[in-house]
Formats: structure tokens, sequence, C-alpha cells
């Protein structure tokens, strides 16, 4: 089983216009991580150089300075990018963390603005903030946000560095996106042992199991 998780940094958030019509941010990073039977396998990510300002509460967060874009060959996004994400999204099962309320409607609306249509997720799309909601719920952890739930795990510790060295901390697309994939595997560990627990299973069975058959959750 493969599944493309993906993490967007951009100019701002997504906010309501004048109109009531939502005003949508530009990518200056993206990622898509590769999870494949448990491991990260693949990565496809780069910095974008926007064509509007950063707004300076999303530089604080995400780290952006116009120096260390260029430094990193960032240029505005482009038809290759497009092409890119078609090719890890349509057909594919993605996720990721707050995926369906941010990074899909971003990516939709900046396919739009060069003039393309958006990626079709013809899948059920995975939802990690899900497992973080059950955290939170249980008094866990103090918020569902990566950054509260990754420190929970200890998900830095699991991760291999991916893309920028210096950028590995949350609010980097590339950190967020594996971490995002590590979660989901945490979150398939944690369902087979409560699973275990409730039937009298071994771990061992219904992980492997979930490993071999399970093509879906």
């Amino acid at each position: 089983m493969r599944i493309n998780f993906c993490d967007t940094e951009t100019t701002d958030l997504i906010v309501d216009g004048p109109d009531g019509r939502k005003i949508y941010p530009q990518i200056i990073q993206y990622a898509f991580v590769t999870w494949e039977d448990g491991k990260l396998v693949n990565l496809h990510a780069r910095l974008v150089q926007p064509t509007v300002p950063v707004q300076p509460g999303a530089a604080k967060v995400n780290g952006y300075t116009p120096e260390y874009w260029a430094a990193n060959g960032a240029t505005p996004l482009n038809e290759q990018d497009i092409a890119a994400f078609h090719a890890l999204m349509n057909g594919q099962f993605i996720g990721g963390q707050n995926i369906m309320g941010f990074d899909l409607p971003v990516i939709a609306a900046e396919c739009n603005r060069l003039g393309f249509a958006a990626p079709k997720h013809d899948y059920h799309v995975i939802e990690t903030m899900s497992f973080g909601l059950v955290l939170q719920a249980l008094g866990l952890v103090k918020s569902s946000s990566l950054k509260s739930v990754s420190e929970y795990l200890d998900l830095k510790r699991q991760l291999p560095v991916f893309g920028y060295p210096d950028r590995q901390r949350p609010h980097d697309a590339v950190f967020d996106a594996a971490c995002s994939a590590q979660l989901f595997s945490e979150m398939l560990v944690r369902t087979a042992d409560g699973f275990t627990q409730y039937a009298g299973l071994s771990a061992a069975s219904v992980t492997h199991h979930v490993n071999q058959e399970g093509q879906s959750v």
C-alpha cells in the first residue's frame, strides 16, 4: 500500500474576503512524502518563490526569508509543479495533517490561478488530525496540532533526514509531511494494539495482517 502524504507552507492563511469568498494564499513550499508498507520511501519537494508578499505572521511560523529561498533555488510555481501535483494525487491515496481543511483547497486554488484544473483525489483522504483529536480528548496532548502530537510521540527521532537538514522542524513542509506519514504508522500500530486488547489476538498477527492485506484504513 502506497500513500502520498502532503504538506504545504504558504504566504498566509485562508481568509474570508469582503464579499464572503475565500482568499487563498500562495504556496511557498510543498512536499510529498511517500509511505509504503510502513516505510518512508520517496520525497518530492521544493521551495517556491511567491509572486505576492509573505505575511509577517506566516514568515514567523514557516521561516520564510527571501535570502534563504533564493539561495536554495526557489522559483515561482509553474507547469511542472502542477504536473507533479496531478501525478502524485490523481488516483492515489493521499494523506496529511489538516489536508482537507487547508492543503487540498490551497493546491486547487494554485492550479486554478495558473489556469489548470485541480488534481482529482478519487480515493479516501487520510486525515491524520483525527488521531490528534483522539489524543487530545484523552488528555494526552494539549492540542491536535502536528507539533503537539509529534512531540508527544517523539516522531522527530524516528524520521529520516529529508530535504533541507537545517529546516527539520515543525512548519517545514518536508518535516510536516514526513511527520504525518510517521503519525499514520503510529495510528496503525496503536489501532492494532487496541484490537489486540479487545479481541485477545496477538499484536504481531494483527500488525502482519494490516501490513499484508489491509489496503485501507
